[in-house]
């Protein structure tokens, strides 16, 4: 699904919805059974092999690529929050970056938000594979008075769907400054399907021919 950007999303950009490339895991299934369905998939790639040892503090060498140029196509952003008992984050980041080209890793500005208002709390914070990786590690940087209600958020739990809300805003503007042309929002607890970014620019070529068609000549990759 594309969807086209109104002025509050910021600058006419568009930003993809994660169905169309995506293989969601369900929460009823355990970690295990994510990386199991997974292998099953796909046993050519290793990627999520490489990936569950939670405990290691490694970054595999296949995905250490370079940064994104200064003018990438696309802007990836993840926003993760520490869950019990859970560690999918990395494979789901890994999974968006392995098996890409070094083209198309510059083509892609990752920003991993960490959405707690101490980023310590979330056990990536603290693990080197989190800077290899990303663009951007993004953080609150708040005035105090928002800076605390985002803290009080944090402990009540009935207010997770405000909180969830304020944490895709902030990191969808800090997306737009990028100044890609196009935004992708994703889970943390996804994994990226194989070839996920081809297959993508195609049905953006798509999108924006039938964009172009429609009247619409604004909505173009750049």
């Amino acid at each position: 699904m594309l969807l086209q950007d109104s002025e509050s999303l910021m600058h006419q950009r568009t930003v993809l919805n994660t169905s169309i490339m995506w293989l969601a895991a369900p929460s009823v299934l355990t970690w295990e059974k994510m990386i199991s369905s997974y292998l099953r998939l796909n046993r050519s790639r290793n990627l999520a092999m490489l990936w569950c040892d939670v405990e290691s503090d490694t970054t595999p060498e296949t995905l250490k690529q370079p940064v994104a140029s200064l003018t990438p196509k696309l802007c990836v952003g993840i926003a993760s929050v520490a869950r019990d008992g859970a560690r999918y984050f990395r494979t789901s980041v890994g999974s968006l970056l392995e098996g890409l080209t070094k083209e198309e890793r510059e083509d892609i500005y990752v920003i991993l938000f960490i959405a707690h208002t101490n980023p310590s709390t979330h056990p990536a914070f603290s693990e080197k594979w989190l800077e290899n990786v990303a663009d951007r590690v993004l953080t609150y940087a708040l005035p105090y008075e928002q800076f605390k209600h985002i803290k009080e958020l944090e402990k009540d739990q009935g207010s997770f769907r405000e909180k969830a809300v304020f944490d895709y805003t902030y990191l969808l503007k800090a997306c737009s400054a990028v100044g890609a042309p196009y935004i992708l929002m994703n889970e943390d607890d996804v994994i990226a399907l194989d070839g996920w970014y081809h297959r993508s620019q195609r049905a953006l070529e798509i999108a924006e021919t039938q964009s172009h068609l429609k009247g619409f000549p604004n909505c173009k990759i750049v």
